[in-house]
């Protein structure tokens, strides 16, 4: 896979969780108005906060992916990959309560969905880009 095609994969998938995330139903705008959680309330304030956190997490895998020590990048590759899954796992356990299990399906498959962008993310420098030039 080419860096163009895995840039154009996390922007689409970027939108469609945030997407997902604007859109959750009754309860869970009442729920968003509640916890005072302003920044998922509408589209481009979903975008921009998956936006960030995406930008974030490339800007750290494009940072640990310089380094020359093969033993420290994959050893912090695969922590920040760990902490990927223990956020998939949050996810899961926090929407097993009550009150947020009642938000909607497309909040909560929006709210899976971002910690899978991010393990797709993290994982992508031990595939993509692995052939030297000789």
């Amino acid at each position: 896979m080419r860096k163009i095609t895995y840039w154009l994969i996390v922007s689409f998938i970027t939108l469609i969780t945030a997407w997902l995330i604007s859109k959750p139903n009754l309860l869970g705008k009442l729920g968003l108005i509640i916890y005072k959680m302003h920044f998922l309330r509408t589209f481009p304030r979903a975008l921009a906060t998956v936006a960030a956190v995406v930008v974030v997490v490339a800007i750290l895998v494009e940072l640990i992916s310089s380094i020359r020590s093969p033993l420290l990048r994959n050893g912090l590759l695969l922590f920040m990959l760990m902490a990927c899954v223990a956020l998939e796992v949050k996810t899961h356990y926090d929407f097993q309560s009550w009150a947020i299990s009642h938000t909607g399906k497309k909040l909560r498959v929006g709210a899976y969905l971002l910690p899978l962008l991010l393990m797709f993310m993290v994982s992508s420098p031990w595939w993509i880009g692995t052939k030297k030039k000789s």
